[in-house]
């Protein structure tokens, strides 16, 4: 299965976010704002591998992942999801949505091939924007 682009009202959309406060913020924005029909989120990186899986049939369009992640980062976390997609042709697109808009961390995410990066605080209406442009195939950098 090759990725080709989907529109926010048919995406499968999963969140590693541990901040609650945010979590449910970004769900709602996905949900409601966005219409994604299929939001899934998870407080750790390994809670995510173990929903990944028990549901071997799920193909997320996009992972959101927090850099700042308790028990592992963010990185690692890109890192295990890399492995577990595998090099078929099926990859979905992973982001970081982090605080660390350091340019060396920008760099870096870059480097270990994380496919966009959107820093926070978000705003509401860039927030749609930058999903939209991401599930459209964009490439999405903007750190700030």
């Amino acid at each position: 299965m090759t990725y080709q682009a989907t529109v926010p009202q048919q995406a499968t959309v999963l969140l590693v976010e541990d901040n609650l406060d945010n979590l449910f913020v970004f769900q709602d924005i996905l949900r409601t704002d966005l219409g994604v029909p299929i939001c899934t989120a998870r407080a750790s990186g390994q809670q995510l591998l173990t929903f990944l899986t028990e549901h071997p049939t799920c193909a997320p369009d996009l992972v959101l992942v927090d850099l700042a992640l308790p028990y592992e980062d963010g990185f690692a976390v890109h890192q295990a999801l890399r492995t577990h997609f595998g090099c078929g042709e099926y990859s979905p697109k992973i982001v970081a949505l982090t605080v660390d808009c350091a340019p060396q961390t920008v760099a870096r995410a870059r480097h270990e091939g994380f496919d966009g990066f959107i820093g926070k605080p978000i705003e509401r209406l860039r927030f749609i924007q930058q999903i939209t442009r991401i599930l459209q195939g964009d490439p999405v950098w903007e750190p700030v």
